[in-house]
């Protein structure tokens, strides 16, 4: 027996990496001698694939992707200012927008689950994770202000909070790591839909979970923060990227995985939901 998609893991991936392509491009209209001293700083095997795919992307405007399972852009060796960082994230956060009303008019989905950061996200750069936090503020400001979203849908922080409270030394980190947890305390406070339940995973590891589990008594589904079986993880950014990445494996156990290689800030709102809205999920959830 089948039923339609009942809950969806959506795992934005690709916001760094499109931050930095962003900023190449940016490097490339700007100054030759820039660009190329950015591109130095990757190893010679990535250099030219690099640099012909910013071309040809500042040139039409269309990203050709890159070859072989690894990604240059997924690597350290080029930080991309904060602004770059703050147009990526708050590019995502317009699609999130409209994943999320979209889901509220899909009759089928009853549970939406946003994979916004693994515990190891938290322990990037300040600039990273101060961008993450600051966008992820203005969603849940956003969301908590909208009066018609809070009377259909409820939301939950799910996480280590104590990761996410954890005490920053610098000022500006500080700030936005308060306004996050203000903001997302509120929005909590705000749902009260009965429509669809929205868990956003912060600062999540699955051993996190598992133990908060055991802590109510014993290990099973039912006593896991999030319950309900996933149907569908949806994935951007994927290519050589193809894997949970720790988002609720055990409740993902049996669900359909669908990848894109696209970066997330690139994706069409509308064809995200209508990959996944024609699905047929299998009820079976204890094997083939």
């Amino acid at each position: 027996m089948t039923h339609r998609v009942r809950h969806l893991l959506l795992i934005p991936d690709g916001n760094r990496r499109h931050a930095r392509r962003e900023y190449l491009r940016a490097l490339l209209h700007q100054s030759l001698d820039r660009f190329e001293a950015a591109l130095a700083t990757f190893p010679q095997c990535d250099r030219e694939a690099t640099r012909r795919r910013i071309r040809a992307y500042a040139r039409s405007g269309r990203d050709p992707g890159w070859c072989g399972a690894r990604d240059p852009l997924d690597a350290s060796w080029l930080e991309a200012p904060e602004p770059y960082l703050l147009a990526s994230y708050r590019a995502s956060a317009e699609i999130l927008d409209r994943v999320l009303l979209s889901s509220l008019h899909d009759k089928n989905i009853r549970e939406l689950t946003l994979y916004a950061a693994q515990e190891k996200n938290l322990s990037r750069s300040d600039i990273n994770v101060r961008a993450f936090l600051s966008v992820g503020a203005e969603i849940a400001f956003r969301w908590s202000s909208n009066a018609a979203l809070c009377g259909q849908a409820q939301f939950r922080l799910v996480g280590d909070r104590a990761l996410i409270e954890a005490k920053r030394t610098q000022p500006r980190l500080k700030e936005v790591t308060e306004a996050f947890l203000d903001h997302t305390g509120r929005l909590e406070a705000a749902g009260h839909g009965a429509a669809l339940r929205v868990n956003i995973l912060a600062a999540y590891h699955f051993e996190w979970e598992v133990n908060q589990a055991i802590e109510r008594g014993r290990f099973s589904s039912a006593n896991m923060v999030v319950a309900e079986p996933v149907d569908v993880v949806f994935r951007t950014g994927s290519r050589g990227q193809a894997k949970l990445s720790g988002a609720l494996p055990c409740q993902a156990a049996f669900a359909q995985l669908v990848f894109r290689d696209a970066y997330f800030p690139d994706c069409d709102s509308r064809q995200i939901v209508s990959d996944v809205s024609d699905l047929q999920c299998s009820r079976n959830r204890s094997g083939l």
